[in-house]
């Protein structure tokens, strides 16, 4: 179980995506963070739990929004909503309880497992920044590569040190 997520961790991930508006009214936030909350390996999958919080930012989404898919935020622009932002929202809430991963070999080779299946920069993004003593310097270097291949610079740039 990962208690140390909290509903404020969860809301610093959506506030980009979906403005206060939308976390003001909804229980959106709260609902993901139990959710997250919730993970244990031995009763769900890593791909279990992406399902579920996936699926649940959909709903969330659709009921208050409608079919628009559409968040205004406070300054007055505009933002629609796809699948694809939501897959993204999902990975960044998923790199949530990645960092409250403890760092042994265990949750290594799970993190590893569920990157190596998955577009998933939260992942590799843990992996580069907590587990990367559990790596040769090879397989550091192909994750730099995966990364930098893979997303645009202004998802890494903050945390990826320069290739």
């Amino acid at each position: 179980m990962a208690a140390s997520i909290s509903e404020d961790k969860v809301i610093n991930v959506l506030r980009p995506w979906l403005g206060p508006v939308i976390l003001d009214h909804t229980s959106l936030a709260r609902e993901a963070a139990h959710l997250l909350r919730q993970y244990s390996p031995f009763r769900k999958s890593l791909d279990e739990l992406r399902d579920e919080i996936e699926n649940h930012i959909f709903n969330a989404l659709h009921r208050h929004l409608g079919v628009s898919m559409s968040v205004r935020f406070e300054n007055g622009s505009v933002k629609r909503i796809f699948i694809r932002d939501i897959e993204i929202i999902t990975d960044d809430l998923m790199g949530v309880l990645f960092d409250s991963l403890s760092v042994y070999s265990v949750n290594y080779e799970l993190l590893n497992a569920y990157a190596l299946s998955h577009a998933s920069l939260s992942s590799l993004r843990v992996l580069y920044q907590r587990f990367s003593e559990w790596m040769s310097e090879a397989e550091r270097q192909k994750l730099v590569s995966v990364i930098t291949d893979t997303y645009p610079p202004e998802r890494y740039k903050a945390w990826l040190a320069s290739p």
